[in-house]
Protein backbone atom coordinates (compact mmCIF):
# COMPACT_ATOMS: atom_id res chain seq x y z
CA UNK A 1 0.00 0.00 0.00
CA UNK A 2 1.45 3.30 -1.15
CA UNK A 3 1.83 5.71 1.96
CA UNK A 4 0.02 8.57 -0.19
CA UNK A 5 -3.30 7.92 -1.42
CA UNK A 6 -3.72 7.83 -4.78
CA UNK A 7 -4.52 11.42 -6.75
CA UNK A 8 -6.92 11.89 -9.09
CA UNK A 9 -4.89 14.63 -11.51
CA UNK A 10 -6.13 14.66 -14.93
CA UNK A 11 -8.09 17.88 -15.54
CA UNK A 12 -10.94 16.06 -17.20
CA UNK A 13 -11.96 13.55 -14.55
CA UNK A 14 -11.05 16.66 -11.55
CA UNK A 15 -13.59 19.05 -13.46
CA UNK A 16 -16.12 16.24 -13.31
CA UNK A 17 -16.01 14.70 -10.24
CA UNK A 18 -15.72 19.03 -9.18
CA UNK A 19 -19.31 19.14 -11.09
CA UNK A 20 -20.89 16.55 -9.30
CA UNK A 21 -19.83 18.19 -5.80
CA UNK A 22 -21.21 21.23 -6.68
CA UNK A 23 -24.28 19.81 -8.27
CA UNK A 24 -25.12 17.89 -4.78
CA UNK A 25 -24.18 20.78 -2.44
CA UNK A 26 -26.64 22.92 -4.58
CA UNK A 27 -29.13 20.07 -4.55
CA UNK A 28 -29.02 20.51 -0.41
CA UNK A 29 -29.30 24.02 -0.34
CA UNK A 30 -25.61 24.17 1.29
CA UNK A 31 -23.73 27.01 0.66
CA UNK A 32 -19.57 26.12 0.13
CA UNK A 33 -19.13 27.60 3.56
CA UNK A 34 -21.09 25.44 4.95
CA UNK A 35 -19.89 22.10 3.34
CA UNK A 36 -16.19 23.48 3.77
CA UNK A 37 -16.87 23.59 7.75
CA UNK A 38 -18.79 20.13 7.44
CA UNK A 39 -16.00 18.74 5.56
CA UNK A 40 -12.99 20.50 7.31
CA UNK A 41 -11.40 21.52 4.01
CA UNK A 42 -11.02 25.57 3.59
CA UNK A 43 -13.31 27.35 1.33
CA UNK A 44 -10.77 27.74 -0.79
CA UNK A 45 -9.76 24.43 -1.20
CA UNK A 46 -13.29 23.17 -1.69
CA UNK A 47 -13.54 25.86 -4.40
CA UNK A 48 -10.37 24.80 -6.25
CA UNK A 49 -12.15 21.22 -5.93
CA UNK A 50 -15.62 22.06 -7.28
CA UNK A 51 -13.72 24.12 -10.48
CA UNK A 52 -11.37 20.91 -10.85
CA UNK A 53 -8.49 23.04 -10.18
CA UNK A 54 -7.05 20.95 -7.32
CA UNK A 55 -5.32 17.97 -7.33
CA UNK A 56 -7.31 15.97 -4.09
CA UNK A 57 -6.85 12.04 -2.39
CA UNK A 58 -9.78 9.96 -1.44
CA UNK A 59 -9.53 10.75 1.69
CA UNK A 60 -10.71 14.49 0.89
CA UNK A 61 -13.60 13.15 -1.57
CA UNK A 62 -14.59 11.03 1.97
CA UNK A 63 -14.29 13.66 3.68
CA UNK A 64 -16.95 15.58 1.42
CA UNK A 65 -19.00 12.94 1.20
CA UNK A 66 -19.32 13.17 4.88
CA UNK A 67 -20.28 16.91 4.79
CA UNK A 68 -22.42 16.35 2.06
CA UNK A 69 -23.76 13.05 3.95
CA UNK A 70 -23.80 10.98 1.08
CA UNK A 71 -21.77 7.94 0.29
CA UNK A 72 -18.78 8.26 -1.68
CA UNK A 73 -19.89 5.94 -3.87
CA UNK A 74 -22.52 8.09 -4.95
CA UNK A 75 -20.59 10.75 -5.95
CA UNK A 76 -18.45 8.22 -8.21
CA UNK A 77 -21.33 6.71 -9.79
CA UNK A 78 -23.30 10.02 -10.57
CA UNK A 79 -19.75 11.14 -12.39
CA UNK A 80 -19.65 7.83 -14.50
CA UNK A 81 -23.29 7.75 -15.46
CA UNK A 82 -23.51 11.26 -16.38
CA UNK A 83 -22.53 10.78 -19.59
CA UNK A 84 -18.95 12.09 -19.44
CA UNK A 85 -17.80 8.97 -17.52
CA UNK A 86 -14.54 8.99 -15.83
CA UNK A 87 -11.38 7.60 -17.99
CA UNK A 88 -9.46 5.91 -15.68
CA UNK A 89 -6.89 3.04 -16.84
CA UNK A 90 -7.70 -0.32 -14.73
CA UNK A 91 -4.19 -0.13 -12.79
CA UNK A 92 -5.49 2.78 -11.15
CA UNK A 93 -9.12 1.43 -10.43
CA UNK A 94 -8.18 -1.50 -8.22
CA UNK A 95 -5.71 0.52 -6.77
CA UNK A 96 -8.43 3.47 -5.33
CA UNK A 97 -10.81 0.36 -4.93
CA UNK A 98 -8.13 -1.35 -2.49
CA UNK A 99 -7.46 2.30 -1.26
CA UNK A 100 -11.58 3.42 -0.64
CA UNK A 101 -11.62 -0.07 1.31
CA UNK A 102 -8.93 0.61 3.79
CA UNK A 103 -10.06 3.75 4.41
CA UNK A 104 -14.05 2.02 4.70
CA UNK A 105 -12.76 -0.43 7.29
CA UNK A 106 -11.20 2.13 9.48
CA UNK A 107 -14.23 3.86 9.71
CA UNK A 108 -16.02 0.02 10.24
CA UNK A 109 -13.48 -0.33 13.20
Amino acid sequence: MPDKLTRVDHFAERAKIGEIIAEIRLDKRMTQDELAERSGLSRSSLIAIEKGRANFTIDAILDIANGLGVSVDLIFLKAFFSGKALKIDARTSEKIVKELMVLLMKHIE
